[in-house]
């Protein structure tokens, strides 16, 4: 008989924090993203989850093929929420160098339909973690994403500037809840400065 998994807790959380807060292995992002039900996007969850997200975002989205090319560059930067086999949430993120978020700041980076060449160069370390999509069906994948992308930031990349633009009222709403403010940028930019410490402000 399966005995069934011991609950998620914060000190479970601990043991996976990145002491130095920059942490991009695709390896380390996939275990933690794990612990919230989020896997690695197949080429068919990528197709699924942009269908899902169009019918959610009103802005145009990027093609499929910016999608592979993005993961083809960083491994788990799309994940997805499926746990009864089909889609229902997806979550998007970019890794940016220096130069890309300074051009991001500036509004001269196409975060829609990105080159991948121009997010995070070869050998240079991560700057930022940009948010690029989010999007669910139902409230268990959206709770999924959101407590996955957070505990990512404050166990990985926590020594890291995290960034979003928010392009809906709830967008911001959520993005305020977990410390962003709107920054110098395109319209609806924020930032969630780095922290002090893993884990700061985390809420299971």
């Amino acid at each position: 008989m399966l005995r069934p998994c011991p609950p998620l807790t914060l000190e479970i959380l601990r043991q996976r924090a990145d002491p130095e807060g920059r942490c991009t292995n695709p390896a380390a992002i996939l275990e933690v993203a794990a612990l919230f039900d989020l896997q690695q996007a197949s080429a068919t969850d990528i197709v699924d989850g942009l269908a899902l997200a169009r019918s959610r975002v009103e802005a145009p989205l990027a093609s499929s093929a910016t999608f592979t090319a993005v993961q083809a560059m960083a491994p788990a930067a799309i994940l997805v929420h499926r746990p009864h086999g089909r889609v229902t949430g997806l979550l998007a993120t970019l890794p940016l160098d220096g130069e890309a978020l300074a051009r991001l700041r500036a509004g001269a980076l196409d975060t829609r339909n990105p080159a991948p060449g121009q997010l995070l160069k070869p050998h240079q370390p991560a700057a930022a973690s940009y948010t690029w999509i989010v999007a669910a069906s139902s409230r268990t994948s959206a709770k999924a994403l959101v407590q996955g992308l957070a505990a990512i930031h404050s166990l990985l990349t926590w020594r890291l500037v995290a960034c979003a633009r928010a392009v809906t009222a709830d967008g911001a709403r959520v993005l305020t809840s977990f410390g962003f403010q709107s920054a110098a940028g395109p319209v609806g930019y924020m930032e969630l400065p780095p922290l002090d410490a893993p884990l700061q402000g985390f809420r299971l």
